[in-house]
């Protein structure tokens, strides 16, 4: 919108020569329409009926679902004449793709539209219950809480739920109800029975059946946590959903919905769980047209609910109006990777299986071509058929020991930035598993001087250095018992105070002379210097005569442990003392004077002070989400948070940095130059069973909705599983692929993975020249 001070001609003025003014909307103009292959032009011109689209690495599939949406706004919908763009539904999965969608359609239209056209999942569930919720409940909005709120809140219950004797857990089970692993099977466990539209009754009754008095325990907790969220006004994630599935299951709010759209896209259908499955029939399981984009290979999200039977089921479960299967379009023509990379990330895909697809489909979608190939291309190419591309373009590389791993991976993107002119912004590193592998690499790569930008939601919030200072000195400051010797020597080594060894060492000395005093005068024991110096920090009366230079650093601890207490003590809320506390010290300054400084020390001062805020921001929104809640709790329930927050926004990601990150969260990026690093046995494929303790795996369904008892995944549903996360970061590279491992040399030492073998090929490199270290062959 932008405003005009142009006079209305004709128009009566109060005030004769001055000029009137009138706000003129902004024009967009239209972006030309992309150059599409026969395939997606197909996906474009396809109407009425659902339709499964499958789209592999690079294939455009997010123009497509653009120029769908353009044009049945433009040419018209099944009818034939062009749709209101409100009466289009766009779904996906986070909040940047569905912005990106909403961006490029806008653009693409030239005009902006009244209802938002893409949304994600939980967005549209979210508005879809707040459509229908009562005056009452419309005035005090449900909250949703975040991953680690979820942990915390699961913890707290699972506590309290043995004093009050609401869950009776089997007593080998009494002493894990605080532990993170077992919190987390819990939680995995009320999401798996959620998302197949089950509830506590129904484990109960499979407890029965099968005799497990620990499933009998987690019914009853399963019905005291739904209780508690109902009693907050709070809904986790997968709540959400369940209950934007049961709302839509309506009749009245099922004929709302489909009289609503004319037509649905869903995008990432691979990742869909059993409660989006179920929103998506009441929302067009009728034969109407939607249209689903997705790629079973990429599938990597099991362990949030996701069932890849979903899109292999697709054309059986969602069929025309006249109960024939669902059409299957493939998109082949890939606009990111090189022939070369596309032949060798082959040999991975085809040996995932996808069973209930059409085998001249699934053909199709494996036979990848570059957008420079032919466009006849066979799909039947053999895996070590010749290509036109760079024979360096793949290398994989074995390494003796880690450490000759991590140089070399250092050295390599040295040299590409330096040498090959590849942008920092333009590489990745991508792991298999962030807590082992992220914080190794993070020091070892910064130490090697390349610049390197970690996600904040890699790694808890908790494990950040300047939060856990945070949490220590709010804890020594309200909870009996935090301030040890041990937290004090941390606290004043820490940037709240910045004391020096060599001035921490001075303080030791003074207060051992002053007990020596008190030992000759009194005739007592010496105290030992850890007593010392927590008897000297609780009163610090006591240093009257120590030299006042030398006590300074405990006296000015002690007086920001006494501004927290006192705030604290006045009713204060956790924001409010945690910036008490912030804000009396020049640590802010010293972060604000280093980050416009730049350089690695300016790195470094970002990454602590996106910490802090993430810190703060759920300070607030513990007040906003489960009320006030004191300072104790607080900390404790931060701390319990172990797994990764949603609170460091994606908006912090550095421009000239390499991106360290998870092969997970590397889904639906791409770079020039990916190292994929410490693709180990036992590590890559990981194989160790998932959920064993309360198995959450084998709670099912029927297709009847009737809750059974499930088979536990085998070994080859574990491998695929690997297989698929493993062709995900593979296929993230543009230009060039490099894939690292380890070989140890020793009987019993790391192996490198069985995967390795699936990428060699003519032109794969398992040598090294960039490193003093030979590399053997991978394993068959």
């Amino acid at each position: 919108m932008s405003t005009s001070t142009a006079t209305v001609s004709g128009a009566p003025s109060k005030q004769p020569g001055r000029p009137a003014y009138r706000l003129v909307r902004t024009s967009i103009e239209p972006a030309p329409a992309p150059e599409l292959d026969p395939a997606q032009q197909a996906v474009v011109d396809h109407r009425g009926g659902p339709l499964l689209v499958l789209a592999g690495p690079g294939t455009g599939k997010t123009a497509t679902l653009v120029e769908a949406v353009v044009d049945r706004v433009e040419r018209g919908g099944p009818g034939g004449t062009p749709l209101d763009p409100s009466r289009v539904l766009v779904l996906t999965f986070s909040r940047k793709a569905a912005t990106e969608l909403r961006t490029r359609i806008t653009t693409r239209l030239g005009r902006t539209t009244t209802n938002a056209l893409a949304w994600t999942f939980h967005g549209f569930c979210y508005a879809l219950l707040r459509q229908h919720q009562t005056p009452e409940r419309f005035q005090d909005p449900t909250r949703l809480l975040s991953g680690p709120e979820q942990h915390a809140v699961v913890r707290d219950l699972l506590l309290g739920s043995v004093e009050v004797g609401t869950a009776r857990w089997p007593e080998d089970l009494q002493g894990l109800l605080d532990r993170r692993g077992f919190v987390e099977e819990v939680r995995r466990l009320i999401a798996r029975v959620r998302q197949l539209g089950l509830d506590p009754v129904d484990l109960a009754e499979l407890a029965r059946i099968e005799g497990r008095p620990d499933w009998s325990a987690a019914a009853a907790f399963c019905q005291e946590y739904l209780d508690v969220l109902e009693l907050r006004g709070v809904l986790d994630y997968g709540e959400l959903v369940r209950g934007a599935a049961a709302l839509a299951g309506d009749p009245a709010v099922r004929a709302e919905l489909r009289s609503a759209y004319d037509v649905v896209l869903v995008d990432e259908y691979q990742d869909t769980d059993p409660a989006q499955e179920e929103l998506l029939r009441h929302l067009a399981g009728d034969g109407r047209e939607l249209i689903v984009v997705g790629d079973p290979d990429q599938s990597i999200y099991a362990f949030r609910g996701a069932d890849v039977s979903n899109i292999l089921q697709f054309p059986d479960r969602f069929q025309t109006a006249s109960g024939q299967p669902a059409r299957v379009l493939v998109l082949r023509t890939s606009r990111r990777a090189t022939g070369d990379l596309l032949a060798r990330s082959r040999g991975i895909a085809e040996r995932i299986p996808l069973p209930g697809l059409p085998v001249a489909e699934i053909r199709r979608h494996r036979a990848l071509v570059s957008v420079d190939a032919p466009v006849d291309a066979p799909v039947d190419a053999p895996v070590d058929a010749p290509v036109a591309a760079p024979v360096d373009a793949v290398s994989v590389l074995l390494f003796p020991t880690a450490g000759a791993e991590v140089e070399a991976i250092a050295d390599l993107l040295r040299r590409a930035h330096l040498e090959d002119g590849i942008a920092w912004s333009s590489m990745a590193v991508l792991v298999r598993s962030g807590q082992r592998s992220i914080p190794t690499l993070r020091r070892a790569l910064a130490t090697a001087g390349v610049p390197i930008d970690v996600a904040g939601d890699e790694v808890p919030l908790v494990r950040e250095p300047a939060v856990r200072t945070l949490l220590l000195a709010l804890a020594c400051a309200v909870v009996p018992g935090r301030l040890t010797a041990e937290a004090i020597r941390d606290l004043l080594g820490s940037p709240l105070v910045a004391t020096t060894p060599a001035r921490l060492r001075r303080l030791g000395r003074a207060l051992r002379a002053l007990d020596r005093a008190r030992v000759t005068d009194e005739g007592s024991s010496p105290r030992a210097s850890g007593e010392l110096l927590l008897s000297a920090a609780t009163d610090p009366s006591g240093l009257d005569d120590v030299d006042a230079e030398v006590a300074r650093p405990l006296i000015r601890l002690r007086g920001l442990l006494d501004r927290v207490s006192a705030v604290h003590g006045a009713g204060g809320t956790v924001e409010e003392a945690l910036w008490a506390l912030w804000s009396a010290t020049p640590w802010p300054r010293r972060l604000e004077a280093a980050s416009y400084a730049g350089g690695a020390a300016g790195r470094r001062a970002d990454s602590h002070l996106d910490a802090v805020v993430a810190l703060f921001d759920i300070a607030a929104r513990a007040e906003d989400r489960i009320g006030r809640v004191g300072v104790a709790v607080f900390v404790e329930q931060v701390q319990a948070q172990q797994i990764p927050a949603d609170t460091l926004a994606e908006q912090s990601i550095r421009t000239d940095a390499v991106r360290l990150l998870t092969a997970h969260r590397a889904k639906g990026l791409e770079w020039d130059l990916v190292v994929v690093a410490g693709v180990q046995e036992e590590v890559w494929p990981d194989l160790r069973r998932r959920g064993t303790l309360l198995s959450a795996e084998r709670v099912g369904h029927l297709p009847s909705g009737e809750a059974v008892v499930a088979e536990p995944p085998g070994v080859a549903t574990l491998v695929a599983e690997e297989r698929r996360l493993f062709y995900v970061a593979v296929t993230r590279a543009r230009r060039r692929l490099v894939v690292t491992a380890v070989a140890s040399p020793d009987d019993g030492g790391e192996r490198a993975s069985r995967f390795l073998a699936e990428l060699r090929g003519p032109g794969i490199d398992t040598g090294t020249d960039i490193a003093a270290t030979s590399a053997g062959s991978p394993p068959d």
